[in-house]
């Protein structure tokens, strides 16, 4: 797969006509679950490639299983400045109901200690999922999505 993806990255060189890249974002399925060296590897590829700015913000999204303190700083070293950690729902049941492998506690932890490496952390949470109860004030709102 990861050459696959190099192939591409090489083969779209023309798309951007030479401007300079700002921003890598490494999302969609699961790349945390990619090895160092993959990683590594393909941040060289798309750095040779394209001129990338040394200012560049370079996502890696990242599930709240797969962060470790090994993780994060070799994540860190290879040059990843933002992560984006896919928390989906900090209530059991929902996480559950989406067959996450992580429940609310593992998220918790793996956001504290996310913050000992990256400055720049974003979460993704889902809401709206069918039988979604919301609390406001005393009133209780249901979705409308079935």
């Amino acid at each position: 797969m990861v050459q696959a993806l190099q192939q591409e990255i090489r083969l779209r060189v023309d798309y951007l006509s030479g401007e300079t890249v700002d921003t890598i974002y490494l999302g969609g399925g699961t790349p945390s679950l990619l090895a160092i060296e993959e990683l590594k590897t393909l941040l060289e590829t798309i750095r040779t490639s394209y001129p990338v700015s040394a200012q560049a913000e370079i996502t890696l999204e990242a599930n709240p299983d797969d962060i470790n303190e090994v993780q994060l700083q070799q994540w860190k070293a290879a040059g990843i400045n933002r992560l984006s950690i896919g928390v989906q729902s900090f209530r059991e049941e929902d996480l559950q109901w989406m067959h996450r492998a992580h429940n609310a506690h593992q998220s918790l932890e793996a956001l504290k200690l996310s913050k000992q490496y990256f400055d720049n952390i974003t979460i993704d949470l889902i809401y709206g999922v069918p039988d979604l109860v919301m609390r406001t004030g005393k009133k209780i709102l249901r979705p409308h999505c079935r």
